[in-house]
């Protein structure tokens, strides 16, 4: 748990991060932007991959049968990073706030359940702390 309160201050670091530089925000916007989107599809890579090592060891370890009630639960570990996908594409679409909140909840569900894997947990945790600091930067952009 420690790990996931580490990784959602990232955003208040960029917060702080644009208060300290407020000079290099609106030139660095676009740099900024590229930087949040190359993270987030990153972080759909990792997820990705951690979610298909999961569906497959259990395939594997019931020798290629799965019962319905595990079949949904890996349904849901593989939708969670097309969900991820699918509300990226929105971004490049839409300009929306509302959006990051979205991102962190979906960030929050991946990282519990990947609780059960201290690589993934922590990987993962990195990488939604970077991603935090330019997505807090670009939301404070207009007041500084």
């Amino acid at each position: 748990m420690l790990e996931l309160l580490f990784a959602l201050t990232g955003i208040i670091f960029g917060v702080i991060l644009a208060y300290i530089t407020p000079e290099e925000v609106h030139p660095g916007e676009k740099y900024l932007l590229w930087l949040k989107r190359i993270i987030l599809l990153t972080i759909i890579g990792v997820t990705g991959y951690f979610f298909w090592f999961r569906f497959e060891q259990v395939t594997d370890y019931l020798s290629g049968y799965i019962n319905s009630s595990q079949l949904v639960n890996q349904l849901i570990y593989l939708f969670l990073p097309l969900l991820l996908m699918v509300i990226f594409l929105l971004s490049l679409k839409f300009k929306s706030k509302y959006l990051e909140i979205v991102n962190y909840l979906l960030f929050v569900i991946i990282f519990l359940l990947l609780t059960n894997s201290v690589l993934a947990g922590t990987v993962l945790a990195v990488l939604v702390f970077i991603y935090g600091l330019p997505a807090g930067t670009l939301l404070v952009k207009d007041y500084v």
